[in-house]
């Protein structure tokens, strides 16, 4: 396709529609050998696009997504906007069922199936007509930032294995729109919020933490919570009271005082 030689913003253009876009993304992959790759990556899409949808009355709008893409350890999906609400829940509470009964179930030699999914919405070229190549712009591009953010990746890590099988990051826009605006179904208390960041990525965003069946070390939120601008780091406290001991007078300059007063 040519490039239009004129600015982007020297004149006006159509805004895309609006779409609910779905990232999903499978915990160590890349440690799987070789000959796993492509069965796991059948069975993330079998998952994620079928059975859970299927659960979740989802499963018209994934036989004619948006936009559908395969990214070998997960995939990217186009939904209309008014399903995200279903996408949130009870599409991830199935996600973390499903998976549970496969890993439960799984042989010794089968590696584990653990997913990050994080969850964005926004304007993206897609109708339906060429599911495999729309869908690209900022909003998808964020979504998958959201799933690489060290706390998406950390909080699944530091989780049970035998226990959470899902660790899910939305966008603020979702959680505003969707989780406060009460059309989840799910009381905003089942959220964190947190700092998503990408290392080696120009990338910060605010963002909501969602675990279907946490587990483990939950504290390490902490460490990726938003810090207030006016709120002073541990260590500033404690310069300044080295600072006012330091400058405190000793006994013996009291003493030198009193004998120079005499």
């Amino acid at each position: 396709m040519p490039v239009d030689p004129v600015s982007p913003y020297s004149r006006p253009a159509d805004l895309p529609p609006y779409q609910g876009i779905l990232v999903v993304d499978a915990e160590k992959f890349t440690a799987a050998r070789s000959r796993d790759h492509q069965p796991l990556s059948t069975e993330i899409a079998r998952v994620v696009a079928a059975e859970a949808a299927r659960r979740s009355g989802l499963a018209a709008a994934w036989a004619t997504p948006r936009f559908f893409n395969s990214t070998g350890d997960g995939v990217a999906i186009g939904v209309p906007t008014e399903l995200l609400p279903r996408l949130v829940h009870p599409y991830l509470r199935y996600l973390q069922e499903i998976l549970a009964e496969r890993n439960d179930n799984a042989r010794r030699q089968d590696p584990l199936l653990r997913l990050r999914v994080s969850l964005n919405v926004g304007p993206l070229p897609g109708n339906g007509d060429n599911p495999f190549f729309d869908g690209n712009g900022k909003p998808r591009n964020d979504a998958h930032r959201l799933l690489d953010s060290k706390v998406a990746k950390m909080m699944l890590a530091a989780s049970s294995d035998t226990v959470t099988h899902v660790v899910a990051i939305l966008s603020d826009r979702v959680y505003e729109d969707v989780v406060e605006g009460g059309y989840a179904g799910l009381h905003p208390d089942h959220f964190v919020d947190v700092s998503a960041v990408v290392p080696g990525k120009s990338f910060t965003q605010h963002a909501w933490l969602h675990i279907p069946a946490p587990s483990a070390n939950r504290c390490v939120v902490a460490f990726f919570r938003p810090r207030p601008k006016n709120l002073p780091r541990p260590h500033q406290g404690r310069r300044e009271r080295t600072t006012t001991s330091r400058s405190r007078p000793t006994m013996a300059h009291k003493r030198r005082e009193r004998s120079t007063a005499a």
